[in-house]
């Protein structure tokens, strides 16, 4: 199977997975009794699971091969959603949190290294961008379908999403392990510590790359929204429409990655397109807070979603344009560690902002406002100090 299609039937089937979970996820930890300072908390040691073993998962991605660590990841995966589905409150939601964690290192870095190197064997390195759009694609389609799938199953038991999700995520693992070749392994691998030296070079010689990780570390402040949006949208919605959101949110993510993957889109300005990106993700976080009315909100959540939709691809061609084969996946680790930092701070910045506060609207919108109005001003120095190539 081509790269660019067995990477997207792979990126579906997680997505999907991942879906059934997106209406419910935060419910379910409210449920068993956890607060929005909790659910911070623990978010935060999921992001701080994948910061200590980003470079190692990374460096083994080159050394033992960019597939083995997918397949590695993607099984881990599983079983955290597995995990999830049990959680009782904040020590059970820790257990399968740092199960995650270390499932996103093993695969962070590896799929993108995985299908520009396998592109480049079969001399179709043009196709790049076109394969991450085609990613994003997929993700947007699974998670859509997953998201009003497991809205719907929600209200017959909240559990039941992570029970889905463990099921698809599998079914993601077995086409790592049965259709993803080897086609992306490199013949001249380095050695662990080889290949973080000359990630290490890379970074430091290299302003576009060192960009790159910025861009990457603001992007983090997007994540107030993947935990709070239920609880914010629930008494407008109701649990039954709730997964219905998907529809819009993964939309917008779908055009974008449509986008992305038209050939020569943001060819030459991928610097440019990725400031836009995030600023649209800044000022749609923002409406969001501002307006009044669910289709002024809908249409706000859209605009946000089309700013992350868009990040993620674009980042994707500019980074692996820019990396040599050799340490593709240890760079990618290397840029994941450090760009997530800025995931960490911005669940840092929920968990202070929420101390003695209860779940409601009100305490939700600030949060946003706030993270919101750091994306936008963060987009604005990126444009500033853009690399010139």
């Amino acid at each position: 199977m081509h790269p660019i299609r067995s990477l997207s039937l792979y990126e579906f089937l997680a997505t999907f997975g991942i879906g059934l979970t997106a209406a419910t996820g935060s419910l379910l930890q409210l449920k068993v009794g956890m607060s929005i300072a909790d659910i911070a908390f623990v978010n935060i040691v999921f992001w701080a699971t994948i910061i200590l073993m980003e470079l190692p998962t990374g460096m083994l991605a080159d050394g033992r091969g960019r597939i083995w660590s997918v397949r590695i990841g993607i099984t881990i995966f599983a079983l955290g959603c597995f995990a999830y589905a049990g959680v009782q409150g904040v020590g059970t939601a820790l257990i399968a949190e740092i199960t995650l964690g270390i499932a996103h290192a093993f695969i962070s870095g590896a799929e993108a290294a995985w299908v520009t190197d396998a592109l480049k064997k079969r001399g179709e390195d043009h196709l790049v961008g076109r394969a991450f759009g085609s990613q994003a694609m997929a993700a947007a389609v699974g998670f859509l379908g997953g998201g009003v799938v497991g809205g719907m199953v929600g209200t017959i038991d909240l559990r039941l999403g992570w029970i889905g999700a463990g099921i698809f995520v599998s079914a993601s693992a077995a086409v790592a392990w049965r259709v993803m070749d080897d086609a992306g392994e490199i013949d001249d691998r380095p050695t662990e510590l080889e290949a973080l030296r000359l990630s290490c070079r890379a970074l430091r010689g290299r302003p576009a790359l060192l960009w790159s990780v910025a861009a990457s570390a603001v992007l983090g402040l997007v994540v107030v929204f993947n935990h709070l949006w239920q609880p914010f949208f629930l008494p407008a919605m109701g649990q039954a429409n709730l997964g219905w959101l998907c529809v819009p949110i993964q939309g917008s993510i779908l055009f974008a990655g449509w986008l992305a993957r038209r050939p020569g889109a943001f060819e030459s300005r991928g610097a440019e397109g990725i400031v836009l990106a995030l600023f649209l993700a800044g000022a749609g976080l923002v409406a969001i807070t501002a307006v009044a009315g669910a289709s002024l909100m809908v249409s706000a959540l859209v605009v946000h979603e089309f700013g992350r939709g868009l990040f993620r691809p674009l980042i994707g061609t500019y980074t692996q344009r820019r990396v040599d084969s050799r340490f593709r996946a240890t760079f990618g680790s290397l840029q994941s560690l450090l760009g997530k930092t800025g995931f960490a701070l911005a669940l840092l910045l929920v968990w202070f902002l929420s101390q003695d506060k209860d779940a409601s609207r009100e305490t939700i919108a600030f949060i946003w406002l706030v993270s919101g109005s750091l994306l936008i001003l963060g987009s604005l120095a990126l444009w500033k100090f853009r690399p010139s190539r």
